[in-house]
């Protein structure tokens, strides 16, 4: 899968796009902020007074790397460029996560195609999300994503020694540490007949590990241990409104699902269709080499996901980029510009030549659940195609 070094010109090419990438995002962000990134601007003073963020406020619901990174962004606002204003520090997130998509941006460039690289690295969706909104699921799918090309390195090669499936593994629960995206990844490689029983507890366990250990500092003091398990492990998001569960909720009640899944620990009520859609998923794309894996199930994360928000429609971006020849994609990254614009927590609220246009989008109803349709439409396609290559070559086995 792994492709040649980049040539002189597609270097050349690559890094001044990379330039305009970088410059566009920190012009989005110089719209001003919102939510999320108020509440980094709380998070990160909190971490440069030396508090616990979760015993201190409840706006953080993630492993600790993110609180210090954000802290580490206003070190550098306050110490090194005297700056203290939300616009400095929205700058200087933005520019992280801009980096953040130079390097998935490669990481697409040198296992798939140069192509596939600047699709993704010009996508207005990422622009927006990266640049104004300055969420990090980027980051934590960039993480995920080198984990996946751990493992891959391992299948590929056979090897009889574990250091790349071991790394590999440890680098996806430094992923789920940073956001919950992958939280049901690893059940994906279960389905798989290239692991031994070993490998496949190993596979259950070891990114789970690696996410419950970055928060043993917190456990021991019960103020912090309370923020832990009421922000991290308590937390719902925006629940119910997904596009799936307005799907499913067309042919069963949800508050019936909500009633008979109540009893499932964390994965409750319609989560616990969300978990079994995806494991659904991972089975029917067992065989496909593990980061096309890994696209396939950012796809079918966020179109079965139970909630939606903004930077949700952000996440599966690199798989859009290796599919953009499917004109579902399209269809997809349009809907979710719009999504975005007409959102009343993003940029179309702020840009002054932007507010008609997300007046108009919010009289229409224009939700995230339209994109995500999209989404699920693509993932069903991809789901029929793979189910009949399979068939196809059943049969020719057969013959």
């Amino acid at each position: 899968m792994r492709r040649a070094a980049l040539t002189g010109r597609e270097s050349v090419i690559f890094v001044i796009l990379a330039i305009f990438s970088v410059l566009a995002k920190l012009y989005f962000s110089s719209f001003g902020a919102n939510y999320d990134t108020d509440s980094n601007l709380l998070i990160s003073n909190l971490i440069r007074e030396g508090k616990i963020v979760y015993a201190e406020t409840t706006r953080y619901n993630y492993g600790p790397i993110w609180a210090y990174l954000v802290g580490l962004f206003r070190t550098i606002q306050v110490d090194v460029f005297d700056g203290h204003s939300i616009t400095g520090f929205h700058y200087v997130a933005a520019f992280f996560l801009s980096f953040v998509d130079i390097a998935l941006s490669l990481l697409l460039v040198f296992y798939f195609s140069f192509t596939f690289g600047l699709i993704f690295l010009l996508n207005p969706v990422s622009m927006l999300i990266t640049g104004f909104h300055s969420q990090f699921d980027n980051l934590a799918v960039l993480v995920g994503f080198a984990g996946s090309v751990l493992i891959f390195k391992y299948e590929e090669r056979q090897q009889k020694k574990n250091l790349y499936f071991i790394l590999g593994l440890i680098v996806l629960g430094f992923s789920l540490m940073l956001k919950h995206i992958l939280v049901f990844f690893p059940i994906w490689f279960l389905f798989r007949n290239k692991y031994s029983p070993a490998k496949r507890l190993a596979l259950l366990t070891v990114p789970v590990v690696v996410f419950l250990l970055g928060f043993v500092p917190f456990i021991f003091d019960p103020v912090n241990r309370a923020g832990v398990m009421h922000n991290v492990f308590g937390y719902s998001s925006v629940h119910l409104t997904g596009f799936y569960p307005n799907f499913v909720g067309a042919f069963i009640p949800i508050k019936m699902i909500e009633k008979v899944f109540s009893f499932v620990p964390i994965f409750s009520g319609f989560k616990f269709v969300w978990f079994l859609s995806t494991v659904w998923a991972g089975y029917t794309f067992r065989h496909k080499p593990v980061i096309e894996l890994f696209f396939y199930y950012l796809i079918a994360f966020c179109a079965f996901s139970s909630a939606s928000a903004d930077q949700y429609l952000a996440i599966p971006l690199i798989a859009c980029a290796v599919l953009w020849k499917n004109p579902i994609v399209w269809f997809y990254t349009i809907m979710s510009l719009m999504a975005i614009v007409g959102s009343q927590v993003n940029i179309g609220v702020v840009v002054p030549f932007l507010r008609p246009i997300n007046l108009t989008l919010q009289e229409l109803g224009m939700t995230n659940g339209y994109p995500l349709a999209f989404l699920f439409v693509l993932l069903i396609f991809l789901a029929v195609k793979e189910i009949r290559k399979k068939s196809v070559a059943e049969k020719v086995s057969t013959a």
